[in-house]
């Protein structure tokens, strides 16, 4: 699906992608411990990170500790949800001793709630929140186009959790939003996620959303004793050759951490 609204006219597209055509070298810290060094270095800026996990994993609790450590560097964070309340996720933060609430009140830490046009009324039916953007999405996904560009330009890295958009749109119009997000990435920097849960969605259509994705982390995960073992398969980074593409990591109550790092819950 063509989405003009977002780049105004093909002549803005091509320049564009003449404008992002520099490789990135840049990278940042993600804060968990001992994930940097088994990666050889920490994550390459400009790119669009995949990260898939079934069900009981920690895939997001993987993004969300890299965006803490953003938040507390003195970074800016968008965080783009659909049915889930921003405050269960600000809740389920601070349980692994990742409190974000004052970043989320002084506008450092932000949350958008892209509503599809079939979960409207779910939506209305919640609590309203003043410190969430809603954006009403319609019949396509150009309305949060326009609203990433925004997003990202203003220097914000950014996750959007897919799990709604790909039940509610094609998943042709979901491959072209992960490239125009690619896009913004490259223009603008950052380091930008989507969180996919794989056993809810058809493998066609994982496939093809990994196919499109640039940098893709796949998680699978053991519930050992008190702790959840994670193993990471790193199956692709852009700008970036991993010293290691499988990385296990633990989550306790403190959060996610290497297999050769002890922590203190």
């Amino acid at each position: 699906m063509k989405m003009a609204s977002v780049f105004g006219s093909e002549g803005r597209k091509e320049e564009y992608t003449q404008e992002f055509a520099v490789e990135q070298k840049q990278t940042i810290q993600t804060g968990i411990a001992g994930f940097d060094d088994a990666l050889g270095q920490g994550l390459p800026v400009g790119n669009l990170y995949l990260v898939s996990g079934q069900l009981g994993s920690s895939a997001s609790l993987f993004v969300q500790q890299i965006l803490y450590n953003n938040i507390i560097s003195k970074q800016k964070v968008a965080y783009y949800t659909s049915t889930v309340p921003s405050q269960d996720i600000i809740q389920d933060m601070k349980f692994s001793n990742m409190d974000i609430q004052k970043f989320v009140d002084d506008g450092t830490w932000v949350f958008g709630r892209a509503v599809p046009s079939d979960k409207v009324e779910i939506v209305n039916a919640m609590p309203e929140n003043p410190l969430e953007q809603k954006i009403d999405l319609g019949d396509t996904l150009a309305n949060l186009m326009n609203h990433l560009n925004e997003t990202i330009s203003d220097g914000r890295n950014t996750v959007i959790h897919l799990g709604d958009l790909i039940r509610s749109y094609p998943i042709s119009e979901i491959q072209n939003t992960i490239l125009y997000i690619e896009s913004f990435a490259r223009k603008y920097g950052g380091v930008h996620f989507i969180i996919l849960t794989e056993d809810v969605h058809e493998k066609v259509d994982i496939m093809g959303i990994k196919d499109s994705a640039d940098s893709v982390f796949e998680f699978t995960a053991n519930i050992r004793e008190e702790t959840i073992e994670n193993i990471l398969t790193i199956q692709k980074v852009r700008d970036m050759a991993p010293r290691k593409r499988i990385i296990r990591l633990s989550q306790r109550k403190s959060g996610l951490s290497t297999e050769t790092i002890r922590r203190i819950s």
